[in-house]
């Protein structure tokens, strides 16, 4: 027993673990130590390690302020590398990487400068319009997927607000609008600055009154908000500062109260502003006539191309109800003078008996025609079933523009689509069968005129064997002469063309058949005249090996 206590209190001997062997670095950031292989390093000739936590706060915060390159963080001499995005994916998570490349890709179509491209102003969806914007001022957003698809304004990039301009729309939204709402927009747009180049939003926290714009480096004051140049724009108190030489300066490069103050105080009277402005009588005059009714017809062609939810419509529309469309008064035409003339009794009508008119061919249904309206009424009610379910979840939140009659009328365009869907589905339907019909009576003429060819062709063969006979007779009382026989009739060759177009006509009822699988599949490469074709070419290769194996049949007789 004391042997075994002995060998129990002797020190074991330590295992290496496979990390205790591995070298490891200093984390030139918050300068604890970690293993090198899980270390970022920028890509400058001396790297500098970082751990994974360090790079991956400082990157989310450089995203947060819309700066996609993520430089190096060294403390000591300056490095102005920046991480590649290799190294990031390896520490990132994919959202953040997503933001990333998002920011990036934005850097490099603004850097592109592509003419007329216009992007949509609630998501990320750009396009290129060829049209001016004082032809169309709209911009229809494509984003289908991620359930945009706003109309929107190009000139003040709000939602679509014809056939108001933008000053009366945004009349129209502020007497509209909640006053607290108001209010509380009015002093967050008091505390931002705003790029004078590229709209970029951005918030003073410390430092100088010379902002640069962290998208376009656009220098712009931050008390008079105008676009400047280096520091001749300000003035300061030291004498030995650059802005102090300038004789133009007008504004101070360091403001005296502090920046939380001078916030404080540009909040508190865009409050008063919006106090004030709200507090004043409302003037809404009702917009002209016609002006009323050119909004009701684009409200109409909007709905009808709608691809997302249905837009608010202006309350001005209802004046059309008690309001006359304007009539433009027509010039009265000069009277000419009657003119006296003779007047000859007319000759009774020969009695000329009615020609028989020939029976009009049953036109046949366009059921290509007739497929895509069916497609394009089934779209529609689906963008309609999409719209009543955004209407019914206004509604469940009770949003302040969604009624109960609203949603109502929602509902029944919903189910006017619907009546028009099924309409479109049947006449699909009967346009189908009667293209079949059609067919089969093709078939069935193409048919009797095979037929036909057949029997000239055996009539046609049976007279030149006759002739053949004839000759053969008269070339066998010449027999003395020495002549030989010369056959006219080839049977071997006749023979391979019977086979020829057996075999031509089985390939063709293959293919028929494939057409017709592919046809009752309403495969988009297939239409209803490609498969007749098919059909068609099996009736005339069927017509050709019959007739060959006809000649052939009569060439053995």
């Amino acid at each position: 027993m004391n042997r075994n206590r002995a060998q129990h209190d002797r020190p074991q001997p330590r295992v290496l673990r496979s990390h205790d062997t591995q070298p490891k670095g200093e984390c030139g950031c918050c300068f604890t130590e970690h293993l090198s292989a899980r270390m970022a390093r920028c890509p400058s000739s001396e790297p500098h390690a970082f751990c994974g936590p360090c790079l991956s706060q400082y990157a989310a915060t450089q995203l947060a302020s819309q700066k996609p390159d993520i430089q190096c963080m060294h403390t000591g001499e300056k490095c102005n590398t920046v991480f590649t995005r290799k190294e990031l994916s390896k520490f990132l998570t994919p959202k953040v990487m997503k933001l990333y490349d998002k920011l990036i890709q934005k850097r490099e179509i603004e850097a592109a400068n592509i003419e007329n491209l216009v992007g949509c102003p609630n998501c990320d969806w750009a396009c290129i319009l060829e049209t001016r914007m004082e032809d169309d001022t709209l911009f229809r957003c494509g984003n289908m997927v991620g359930g945009c698809g706003v109309v929107s304004c190009r000139m003040c990039k709000e939602r679509d607000h014809s056939p108001l301009s933008c000053e009366e729309a945004r009349r129209v939204n502020q007497a509209t609008k909640d006053p607290r709402l108001a209010i509380e927009e009015a002093m967050t747009k008091a505390l931002m600055r705003k790029c004078p180049q590229c709209d970029t939003a951005f918030i003073k926290e410390q430092g100088c009154n010379k902002m640069m714009c962290p998208t376009c480096k656009t220098q712009s004051c931050y008390l008079c908000r105008q676009t400047i140049r280096n520091y001749d724009h300000f003035r300061s108190d030291n004498p030995r500062h650059p802005a102090s030489r300038s004789g133009t300066a007008k504004c101070l490069l360091y403001s005296t109260e502090p920046v939380d103050e001078l916030h404080a105080q540009e909040v508190e009277e865009a409050r008063k502003q919006a106090t004030a402005l709200l507090s004043q009588p409302r003037d809404l005059a009702p917009a002209p006539v016609e002006r009323v009714v050119r909004a009701i017809q684009v409200d109409q062609l909007r709905n009808a191309q709608a691809q997302a939810p249905v837009q608010p419509v202006p309350p001005l529309n209802r004046l059309l109800q008690f309001l006359r469309p304007f009539q433009p008064i027509q010039p009265i035409l000069p009277v000419e003078p009657v003119r006296e003339q003779a007047i000859h009794p007319a000759a009774p009508p020969a009695l000329v008996p009615p020609p028989n008119p020939e029976p009009a061919p049953h036109p046949v249904p366009d059921v290509q025609a007739l497929r895509q309206e069916y497609e394009r009424v089934k779209h529609q009610h689906h963008l309609a079933r999409r719209r009543r379910k955004y209407a019914a979840d206004q509604l469940a939140a009770q949003a302040r523009r969604w009624s109960q009659a609203r949603y109502d009328a929602v509902c029944e365009e919903v189910r006017r689509w619907e009546v028009d869907m099924d309409r479109a589905r049947r006449a699909l339907e009967a346009g189908e069968r009667e293209v079949m019909r059609v067919g089969v009576r093709r078939i069935d003429r193409a048919v009797v005129v095979q037929r036909l060819v057949v029997q000239e062709a055996v009539v046609a063969l049976n007279e030149g064997l006759g002739a053949h006979e004839g000759q053969e007779g008269d070339a066998n009382e010449e027999e003395g002469d020495g002549g030989e026989e010369e056959p006219v009739v080839n049977v071997a060759a006749l023979r391979e063309e019977s086979a020829a177009a057996d075999h031509e006509y089985k390939k063709a009822r293959d293919r028929e058949k494939y057409a017709a699988k592919m046809w009752g599949m309403r495969h988009r490469l297939w239409s209803e005249a490609r498969y007749e074709g098919v059909k068609a070419e099996t009736v005339r290769y069927e017509r050709e090996a019959r007739v060959k194996r006809s000649a052939y049949a009569a060439a053995l007789r």
